[in-house]
C-alpha cells in the first residue's frame, strides 16, 4: 500500500517558488528548499524531482498565479485604452507592494546561470511570448480604436513597453521610492499615448 502524502503540495510548490523568487536558483540550496518547504529531502526528491525540475514546476507555478494576474487586464472587454492603463495601474500597484520588492521571478531566474539550461529557457521564453502576445492584442485594438497614431510598430511599442517595465522593476529593488515608480508609471502611459 502506497504511503500517504503528509504534506500539501500545492503548499509546498508555493514556498518553493517563494524561495527560489526571493534567493534565486543558484542561491536556494536543497538545505533550504527542506527548510522553507517544511519536507524531507526524500519527499521533495520523490514529489517532485530534482532541484531544476522544481524550479520548472515553481516557474510554472509563477505563470498561473503572478504572471496571468498581471496579463488579466489588458485582456479587458473594455475600450484598449482602458486596458492598457488598467494594466499600467495593476504594474504599478505590484511594484511598491510588499511582494514588489522581490523583484520579477522571471528576469531573475533569467539573470542566472540557470537560465543557459535548455528546459529552462523555454519555459522562460514561453512566458515572455506569452506577455508580448498579450500586449500585441491591446496595441492592435488601441490602432483599430484609433487611441495609437500608428508611429511604431507594434513590436517596438511592445519592446518599448517591456524594456520600461523591466527597468521599473530593477529599479524598485535598488530605490524603495514609491513616487518614482507612479510618476515613471505616469509618463509611460503619456508616452505611448501620445504615438
Amino acid at each position: 500500500m502506497a504511503r500517504k502524502l503528509e504534506f500539501d503540495k500545492h503548499e509546498a510548490l508555493y514556498k518553493a517558488m517563494m524561495l527560489f523568487w526571493e534567493k534565486g536558483y543558484e542561491a536556494s540550496s536543497m538545505e533550504h528548499l527542506v527548510q522553507a518547504m517544511n519536507i524531507n529531502r526524500f519527499s521533495i526528491y520523490n514529489s517532485f524531482g530534482d532541484k531544476k525540475v522544481l524550479l520548472l514546476l515553481a516557474l510554472e507555478n509563477y505563470r498561473t498565479s503572478v504572471l496571468h494576474k498581471l496579463i488579466e487586464p489588458l485582456q479587458c472587454d473594455q475600450p484598449a485604452r482602458q486596458c492598457l492603463n488598467n494594466y499600467f495601474d495593476n504594474m504599478g500597484k505590484q511594484l511598491v507592494s510588499n511582494s514588489g520588492a522581490l523583484g520579477c521571478f522571471i528576469q531573475k531566474t533569467g539573470q542566472s546561470n540557470i537560465s543557459r539550461d535548455t528546459d529552462v529557457m523555454i519555459v522562460l521564453s514561453s512566458m515572455l511570448e506569452e506577455l508580448k502576445a498579450a500586449l500585441v492584442l491591446v496595441i492592435e485594438k488601441l490602432l483599430k480604436e484609433g487611441e495609437l497614431k500608428g508611429v511604431y510598430s507594434n513590436e517596438q511599442v511592445v519592446g518599448f513597453i517591456l524594456s520600461q517595465i523591466q527597468g521599473l522593476i530593477l529599479l524598485r529593488q535598488y530605490e524603495n521610492n514609491v513616487v518614482t515608480i507612479d510618476e515613471q508609471i505616469e509618463m509611460l502611459k503619456q508616452t505611448v499615448f501620445s504615438w
